[in-house]
């Protein structure tokens, strides 16, 4: 018993807990705002999807955008909400035993999604908000019970950033190594 207690109250002690995952808060692993794209409710996705491709292409990770109306932050456009909107109606499964997917299907839905609006897909900030002072483990709570790969990080009422899906896996990754 003893010796379970004394490597317990080590690890917990050590110097692990600093600059590793213990430790860290959203905050140290969000990506700031002024390094993420920036759209606006009323724009077309057509328009929107032309500059998430060129942000990509400048070896951006970003992958989802901030959604503003009067300058004001009011959501997220997320990889799974593009896709989400991509899939046709009647794919309901209420409707259709098995989904039926037929030649030219990608071609339609991408020029169904190029002709919506941001309004009609994206994901308001109150559904998909961490607080920036929040642990890891409460992130990840978050994305687990909203399936979304991105969640906007508030410091009060303000988006101060987007934590992704990507950047905590990159932490997971580097603190499981570290633990071997």
């Amino acid at each position: 018993m003893y010796n379970f207690i004394s490597l317990l109250v080590g690890r917990m002690t050590s110097s692990n807990m600093k600059g590793d995952g213990y430790g860290k808060k959203v905050r140290d692993l969000m990506t700031p705002l002024e390094k993420v794209p920036w759209v606006d409710l009323g724009d077309d996705m057509g328009d929107t999807i032309h500059l998430l491709y060129n942000f990509r292409q400048d070896c951006r990770s970003c992958n989802s955008a901030v959604v503003s109306s009067d300058d004001k932050v009011v959501g997220l456009l997320t990889m799974r909400s593009m896709l989400e909107a991509l899939e046709p109606k009647a794919f309901n499964v209420n409707q259709w035993s098995v989904p039926v997917f037929w030649s030219g299907l990608w071609t339609e839905q991408v020029k169904k999604l190029n002709s919506k609006k941001v309004s009609d897909i994206f994901v308001p900030v109150k559904m998909v908000g961490v607080h920036a002072d929040g642990c890891l483990m409460r992130a990840v709570y978050c994305f687990n019970k909203t399936k979304m790969p991105a969640l906007a990080v508030l410091d009060g009422p303000n988006v101060i950033g987007v934590l992704e899906v990507p950047v905590i896996y990159e932490e997971l990754l580097r603190n499981g190594q570290q633990n071997i």
